[in-house]
């Protein structure tokens, strides 16, 4: 599980390096996603797991209580610690297992 930890937080570093490095090639400018839990879910629920905050980035719609992510968006993390727990389904669209990004 250490290793999965890390990953994550790892995962976390890289998503708020492209957010603050990566300019749009337009005057378009990303949405500020806050995630609000560190669980691991994808339920409609009220909250904004980071799951759900990069889904929401990759596929500029919003997801669950995190809003709709706008060309190359940011995302606001509390602090704790984020261990995946969602069983990896061999899938590439963050719905299980590791985080994909998709979409910068």
């Amino acid at each position: 599980m250490k290793n999965r930890s890390f990953l994550v937080r790892l995962s976390a570093l890289v998503l708020i390096a492209i957010a603050f490095s990566s300019t749009p090639a337009s005057d378009q400018s990303g949405a500020v996603i806050i995630v609000n839990t560190v669980e691991d879910e994808l339920d409609v629920d009220g909250n904004c797991s980071l799951r759900e905050a990069i889904r929401a980035a990759n596929l500029d719609t919003g997801i669950d209580a995190c809003p709709t992510g706008n060309w190359a968006d940011g995302i606001n993390l509390p602090a704790g610690t984020f261990t995946l727990t969602m069983p990896e389904k061999f899938e590439e669209a963050g719905l299980s297992g590791d985080l994909d990004i998709t979409h910068l």
